[in-house]
């Protein structure tokens, strides 16, 4: 019965992450949303007029891209947009919010648009993030350490020919905290696989 609950619960969450389903559930959505919001025909020519703008842009993304709607104020799309660049922007010369800011006035039109596309995949990358720790919460976060230990073991014998040696003869106990990059690196060696065989 152990040894089927593991089976089960290691296939609903490799189901759960499969990437046409994570793209289907937080990239699609947000591509929508980015393509259908109107940009000014000029683009902002001062720095508080490109913040607000690019802040409208997030918020236009977070009411309309996200499974579950956030509805931002002014002011915290703004703060948001300056988190998200601050942290994940890296222009050709530095990184962050200045440096994303700077590049944006530098190219024009085609700057400004580029940069809201930055922004765009930033928010993807955040939701993609928090939608896979929410998958291995919902699925692991309930099993007691038996039938973890069970999903280790299923784990190593799926993946017993990229493991190291030196970790082949390790205890299945040994592994359990690492159960969520076990079961990334079962994911990325399927998609090898499949792109491998797809190309015969």
């Amino acid at each position: 019965m152990m040894k089927y609950c593991a089976d089960s619960i290691l296939d609903d969450l490799l189901e759960s992450l499969r990437e046409d389903r994570v793209r289907a559930a937080i990239e699609i959505p947000i591509d929508r949303s980015a393509e259908c919001y109107n940009f000014p025909a000029q683009p902002p020519l001062t720095y508080h007029q490109q913040l607000h703008q690019l802040a409208d842009f997030v918020r236009h993304i977070y009411a309309n891209g996200l499974t579950l709607p956030r509805i931002l104020s002014p002011e915290q799309a703004c703060a948001e947009t300056i988190d998200l660049l601050e942290r994940g922007y890296q222009g050709s010369v530095s990184n962050g919010f200045a440096a994303a800011m700077e590049d944006a006035r530098n190219e024009g039109r085609r700057g400004f648009e580029f940069l809201a596309s930055q922004i765009a995949e930033l928010i993807k990358v955040n939701r993609k993030d928090r939608y896979i720790r929410w998958i291995f919460a919902k699925h692991l976060d309930p099993c007691d350490w038996r039938t973890k230990r069970e999903l280790v073991e299923i784990l190593l014998r799926r993946l017993k020919q990229v493991i190291p040696m030196r970790l082949k003869d390790r205890s299945p106990a040994q592994f359990v905290e690492f159960i969520p990059s076990l079961i990334q690196l079962h994911l990325q060696t399927s998609r090898l696989l499949d792109q491998v065989y797809s190309k015969k």
